[in-house]
């Protein structure tokens, strides 16, 4: 099973992934799962009214989804995008009111350049994993910390890494 598959397949059941992006390690979830997304904020020790990007794969996943982008706003953000930036923009449909925080208008996209996720198709609410996460120095004590103590569950289904190797959060 590839590193996508697996990304998408613990993000589809609820879980929240840890992953190395383009700039930062991220946690990430299914940006229209409210426990998952309460599950990562709850991670972050950060409050549901204070936004979070949507991450996307590929830049033409994140035009399909959100539709309403003029195309001169599509003219920018394939000018940047792909890429280690963040970009808000309009947001009139309200679309991802999970990761919009207080402002049902502002959307906050990225697309990162991150070639062990090529290929995921679904967009994932994005936040770095830092904050309580920033002094862990392997994926052993980030597991240990975050882990959950339920034997029965499946541990894929809350924290993933498709790196198993390395994280180094300092």
């Amino acid at each position: 099973m590839s590193s996508a598959k697996d990304f998408e397949r613990c993000i589809g059941v609820g879980g929240v992934v840890l992953f190395a992006a383009d700039t930062v390690y991220g946690l990430a979830c299914d940006p229209n799962d409210r426990f998952a997304v309460e599950r990562l904020y709850l991670l972050k020790r950060r409050t549901l009214d204070k936004p979070s990007a949507v991450m996307f794969f590929g830049i033409d996943d994140a035009f399909a989804a959100v539709p309403e982008l003029g195309e001169r706003t599509r003219e920018a953000l394939g000018r940047v995008l792909p890429g280690p930036v963040t970009v808000l923009v309009p947001n009139p449909a309200g679309r991802f009111p999970l990761a919009c925080g207080g402002d049902l208008a502002t959307l906050g996209i990225r697309v990162p350049l991150v070639p062990l996720l090529e290929g995921v198709r679904r967009p994932v609410l994005q936040s770095s994993a830092n904050r309580e996460l920033f002094h862990l120095k392997s994926e052993a004590e980030i597991r240990a910390r975050f882990a959950k103590k339920d034997e029965g569950e499946d541990r894929n289904s809350w924290l993933y890494s498709y790196n198993p190797l390395t994280v180094e959060l300092t």
